[in-house]
């Protein structure tokens, strides 16, 4: 993974961290944290409330993706990718929900593919 903060990113939680503390203070907060902006580099080694994703990007043009909506690889129709890497960007979100109920239909879909294997 090639990915870092980059400088809007870093002024961004500047910006957001410094707005959340003025607003737990404005509500008389009586457990406030410690209000840290992120800093470079990103390390996956520690939880960053991020949920990283792309890189075998789910779409309907092989031209333009990497898997299939049936999570189904088009130069490899026995290979199958599940996880966030599917999604061609995160929209501020938890990808949980989305992306389990894609585990669940991909487990109808081997299974029909064991039956019969083509591109679904």
């Amino acid at each position: 993974m090639t990915f870092d903060w980059r400088n809007n990113e870093l002024k961004m939680s500047e910006y957001v961290t410094v707005k959340m503390a003025e607003i737990a203070k404005n509500m008389d907060a009586t457990i406030i944290g410690p209000a840290v902006p992120r800093k470079a580099p990103f390390d996956t080694r520690v939880y960053q409330s991020t949920h990283v994703t792309g890189g075998t990007i789910m779409g309907a043009d092989p031209k333009t993706s990497v898997v299939s909506p049936h999570l189904q690889h088009w130069d490899a129709q026995n290979l199958f990718v599940v996880g966030a890497s599917v999604y061609p960007h995160n929209s501020g979100f938890n990808p949980t929900g989305p992306l389990s109920a894609l585990a669940l239909r991909l487990g109808d879909d081997i299974v029909s593919y064991t039956q019969k294997p083509a591109m679904l």
